[in-house]
């Protein structure tokens, strides 16, 4: 091929690409040799104290540990905002320890000394925002706390879970979340406890993801959201990963095959 489109999480964007994109199709559903599966548990915000004492048990066994906020600094949302959080577990929480700060204001120069140092272990715990979330690789790292986790999606959730696990020592990641909060993001953490697999994740009730306007028919091509189409699964085994799956396919099908240009297809469906 002249291009190669990978991704690690089937999240709309890249289901997207495969349907219009008349892109064949390879599916890696297995971990890479070595790694562990990862343990996530859902913890009340009151239990903090807990968590805690876990995090410090796995620095002093050598480990490395992220903790991840909403929000860079204080807001009228009242959430725990990153840069009061790190100033707070510095002094209060881990004054022994080496913590460091992540966050998309930092200059680029800046988040690269930051990661350089939690890779070379001379951070202990890095505080970071969600700018974490993808990109990084510190295999020594088993602990992923996420403070409000109700607050992120199913697709950031994994996504952030997925820098940890990386080596072969038992990885956790701890969603701190309300006691009380709605039944959306009850069944969204109880998802990401039930499983690791990103595309059980996708097919999800709890995912809000609409398939909508990326169903290969004319009809989703015509409409932006229909709450009441079918979420197609992106399983092992759906005609999503046939490679004669794609929407260009589907509509060359339709067109009875007759060569024609993508514009001219797109245009005669939403003039229908």
């Amino acid at each position: 091929p002249h291009v190669l489109v990978m991704t690690a999480t089937p999240i709309p964007r890249t289901l997207a690409l495969t349907l219009y994109g008349d892109l064949e199709i390879s599916i890696i559903d297995e971990m890479p040799p070595g790694r562990t599966p990862i343990e996530t548990r859902w913890a009340d915000e009151s239990k903090l104290a807990g968590v805690w004492e876990f995090v410090g048990r796995e620095i002093v066994a050598g480990r490395q540990a992220y903790v991840v906020y909403p929000v860079i600094e204080e807001s009228k949302l009242e959430l725990k905002a990153a840069i009061d959080e790190f100033q707070r577990l510095s002094k209060e929480v881990f004054p022994k320890l080496k913590l460091g700060l992540l966050h998309g204001r930092l200059s680029s120069d800046e988040k690269e000394d930051v990661m350089q140092r939690f890779r070379k272990n001379e951070i202990n715990i890095l505080v970071a925002t969600t700018v974490v979330e993808v990109g990084v690789d510190v295999p020594n790292a088993t602990a992923m706390i996420i403070e409000h986790a109700e607050r992120f999606g199913l697709s950031q959730l994994h996504q952030l879970r997925g820098r940890i696990g990386r080596g072969a020592k038992k990885s956790h990641c701890i969603l701190v979340a309300p006691g009380r909060m709605t039944e959306v993001a009850k069944a969204r953490l109880d998802t990401m406890v039930r499983t690791n697999d990103g595309f059980e994740i996708f097919s999800a009730p709890a995912n809000p993801a609409t398939w909508a306007s990326i169903s290969p028919t004319p009809s989703a091509i015509k409409s932006s959201s229909n709450p009441h189409a079918k979420k197609p699964s992106p399983s092992r085994t759906t005609p999503l990963n046939s490679p004669r799956s794609s929407l260009s396919c589907a509509l060359c099908r339709q067109n009875g095959g007759a060569a024609t240009t993508w514009p001219t297809l797109v245009r005669d469906i939403l003039k229908s």
